[in-house]
């Protein structure tokens, strides 16, 4: 199996909101998305996938993200936590609707902070 990464980065606010009620104070992140794909067999490149497209489409994925002041803002997050789980999940399917063929996405990873991360596999 082959692998590949890409990431990318980008700046928003979000907020969460609580089961009980409340929500945490709108605040913002440097967000940095990281996209792993994979594929038993290389093109005829000898590529997984070229960075620069991965790059691309992760670009793409975000830009709507980059537009609102608050992800919270955004239609796909009207009903779900814009956490760093739920943003994942939100990469990895505008990335599954690029990507088609022998390329599967193995992993989205999503760092609100160094030190923070949640993730989303298939």
């Amino acid at each position: 199996m082959y692998e590949v990464a890409g990431e990318i980065e980008f700046e928003t606010g979000h907020y969460l909101r609580f089961c009980s009620g409340g929500s945490e104070e709108p605040h913002r992140h440097r967000w940095r998305v990281r996209a792993v794909v994979q594929s038993d067999e290389l093109d005829g490149n000898g590529l997984v996938m070229d960075f620069h497209e991965l790059e691309k489409f992760l670009g793409q994925i975000v830009e709507p993200m980059q537009k609102v002041e608050m992800i919270n803002e955004l239609p796909e997050f009207a009903k779900c936590n814009p956490s760093a789980e739920q943003v994942a999940r939100f990469v990895y399917d505008g990335l599954s609707a690029r990507i088609a063929g022998r390329v599967t996405i193995q992993k989205v990873s999503v760092w609100e902070t160094e030190k923070c991360c949640g993730s989303y596999r298939p």
